[in-house]
C-alpha cells in the first residue's frame, strides 16, 4: 500500500505543477459554469442540477484522456516521455502497484473536479429547494463515470509509447462507447447487446438520485478489467 501512495503522490504533484492539471480544471470550471449559467437563465429554470450532470460528460470525454495519457506512456521514451518504465519494472514494486498507483492519482485528481463543482450544488441549494438525493446520485454517478474513463485511458496509455496517441484512441474510443448507448431501444437484439456496454447507457440513473447495485457492480467490474488489461500490458514490457 505504501508502494501505490507512493506512486500516487508522485502524480498527483505532477499535476498541479504541470500545465495539464490547470488547463483540465480551467476547462472544467469554464465549461460547468456556462452549463450553471443557462440552466438560470431559462425561462423553466428550475433548482434541477440533471441537467449540469448530463452535459458535463461530454467534457470528461474530452478531458479526462489528458490526465492519463502520460501515466504509462509518458514513462517511455516518445513524446517528450521520460524513459523510466525499465527503471520502474526493475524497482520492488509489482505491475500491480504501478497500475494501481497511477490510477488512485488520476481519481485523487478527479476528485479536486468534483469538490470544485460542489459551488453549483451550494447555489442551488441557495436558490431552490433541490432534490437532494438527485444531486448526491449526479456526483456518485461522475465518479463512476470518470473512473470508467480514466482506466480507459490508463489502458491505451500502456499499449502505447506516445502520449498523443493514447489521448487520441482514449477520446475516440470513449466517444464509440457513448454513441452506442442510442442502440439501446433498436430492434435488433445484436445492437441492444452492444449498447449494454455504453457507459452512458449506465449512466443515466444515477442523474435521476438512483444508485442503482446492478450499475455499481457494472462499472465497478468494467474498471477492474481496464485495470487488469493494464497490469497485463505492462507485465508484458518485461519482456519487450
Amino acid at each position: 500500500m505504501r508502494n501505490i501512495w507512493t506512486i500516487a503522490q508522485r502524480e498527483v504533484k505532477a499535476y498541479f505543477t504541470g500545465p495539464v492539471g490547470y488547463v483540465v480544471m480551467s476547462c472544467w470550471i469554464l465549461f460547468a459554469g456556462l452549463i450553471f449559467y443557462l440552466i438560470l437563465g431559462s425561462p423553466s429554470a428550475s433548482a434541477d442540477m440533471e441537467p449540469l450532470f448530463r452535459n458535463c460528460t461530454i467534457l470528461l470525454i474530452m478531458v479526462l484522456p489528458l490526465l492519463t495519457m502520460r501515466l504509462l506512456a509518458g514513462e517511455r521514451g516518445g513524446d517528450q516521455g521520460v524513459g523510466t518504465i525499465e527503471l520502474l519494472l526493475t524497482s520492488p514494486i509489482t505491475e500491480w502497484q504501478l497500475v494501481l498507483g497511477k490510477y488512485l492519482a488520476s481519481m485523487l485528481y478527479m476528485c479536486s473536479l468534483v469538490l470544485v463543482s460542489g459551488i453549483y450544488a451550494v447555489a442551488f441549494r441557495v436558490l431552490g429547494k433541490p432534490d437532494v438525493g438527485k444531486i448526491i446520485g449526479g456526483y456518485v454517478g461522475f465518479l463512476f463515470f470518470s473512473g470508467y474513463v480514466l482506466a480507459l485511458g490508463l489502458f491505451f496509455s500502456s499499449l502505447t509509447n506516445s502520449q498523443i496517441v493514447a489521448a487520441v484512441t482514449t477520446i475516440v474510443s470513449s466517444l464509440a462507447l457513448w454513441l452506442i448507448s442510442f442502440f439501446k431501444d433498436n430492434p435488433s437484439k445484436s445492437l441492444q447487446f452492444l449498447a449494454w456496454f455504453s457507459m452512458l447507457g449506465h449512466h443515466e440513473d444515477f442523474w435521476r438520485g438512483v444508485i442503482s447495485l446492478q450499475e455499481v457492480v457494472w462499472y465497478c467490474s468494467a474498471i477492474y478489467f481496464l485495470l487488469f488489461a493494464s497490469k497485463l500490458m505492462v507485465a508484458s514490457s518485461r519482456w519487450r
